[in-house]
């Protein structure tokens, strides 16, 4: 799993995502409000967002609109003819694991959420054909992006299938039950398990092994061309942050922490450092918060109370943990222990 890296959007996905919201009633004028965006930002291809950030803008949209799966909806209203040579790459493959593996390969320039693959093995009471997504930061509480992936992947996945005669044999999520699965149970029209180790999609053999009827081995191979230089960009990107995040680290453990401090660790000029973070789309206070939230959650892990933690995170006081705890996790640090401590008494 590749925690050390930050879960990302490209500007271009992000535009897509707007695009739906919008035509769910969400004007793309109040996200790119929201997100204080302008259009001429997504011409830009090497760009990309913090997923925190599409959460947030998924959770507003869900407020405003009173819709809880709004992920949920937007994900399957999405087809791939939305995301150019990425999603219509999918469409050259052989067969559905073929597009799984293409997935597995080429997602990351559009949505890094997290691991994605294809098994065969079986997962507790079930056993077959599965793409499975495991996402980088696993506290991370992404809820209504996640609903639009899968929703997203099982769309995709039945059009690609359409009159192959073949389904999707079930639908896994990591999160709780929700009250009302009626929305779930109308757009997968397959069982949805919730609360399970795994998200996932479950295939029979013959959705898996169908041969599709789109493919075309010559288009396949130049849009593999056209992506794997989409590839080396973003890869480019990922180094300086992953040697960015390291240095912050490194700095927090030290007890201070700044742009000055990680410029002179990384052997550059603040300056330097700016211009490399600006080339990237890269911002240092994302990638501190991001490294703040993940040594969080490995010192909380190991029993540190929250007053150590924020200063071992060289948090100024109490008060910017609790803003940066609220950020992440949608709750107050004593709204956390409050339902941790319920949740404990309801087992005893």
């Amino acid at each position: 799993m590749k925690e050390q890296l930050n879960s990302t959007l490209s500007m271009r996905f992000l535009s897509t995502q707007i695009d739906l919201l919008d035509s769910l009633g969400y004007a793309r004028k109040l996200s790119l409000n929201f997100l204080n965006l302008t259009n001429d930002k997504f011409d830009e291809g090497n760009i990309r967002i913090d997923l925190n950030e599409v959460e947030e803008l998924y959770r507003e949209a869900s407020k405003v609109l009173n819709d809880p799966f709004i992920g949920l909806r937007v994900g399957h209203s999405f087809r791939v003819s939305n995301y150019g040579k990425t999603g219509s790459i999918y469409t050259f493959c052989r067969d559905l694991k073929h597009v799984i593996q293409m997935n597995a390969k080429y997602q990351r320039i559009a949505i890094d959420a997290g691991e994605i693959a294809y098994e065969n093995k079986g997962w507790t009471d079930m056993s077959g054909h599965f793409l499975s997504l495991v996402p980088y930061n696993e506290n991370q509480n992404c809820r209504h992006v996640l609903n639009m992936v899968v929703a997203a992947y099982a769309t995709t996945f039945n059009w690609l299938s359409w009159g192959l005669g073949t389904e999707i044999i079930s639908i896994s999520f990591r999160q709780d039950e929700p009250s009302d699965v009626s929305l779930f149970e109308e757009i997968y029209d397959c069982p949805v398990f919730f609360g399970h180790d795994k998200i996932g999609i479950e295939f029979s053999d013959e959705a898996i092994q169908a041969p599709l009827t789109t493919q075309n081995d010559e288009k396949l191979a130049m849009y593999v061309a056209t992506l794997d230089s989409f590839l080396n960009i973003q890869n480019n990107n990922i180094s300086l942050e992953t040697s960015v995040r390291e240095s912050i680290r490194s700095a927090l453990s030290l007890g201070y922490v700044s742009l000055p401090i990680i410029a002179s660790r990384m052997n550059m000029s603040e300056r330097q450092l700016r211009q490399n973070l600006q080339a990237a789309d890269l911002r240092y206070r994302a990638l501190l918060e991001a490294e703040r939230q993940k040594i969080f959650s490995e010192l909380h892990e190991r029993g540190k109370s929250f007053a150590v933690i924020s200063q071992e995170l060289c948090y100024n006081d109490q008060a910017a943990f609790n803003r940066a705890f609220k950020r992440w996790y949608d709750m107050t640090p004593g709204q956390y222990i409050a339902a941790t401590s319920s949740s404990i008494l309801s087992q005893s």
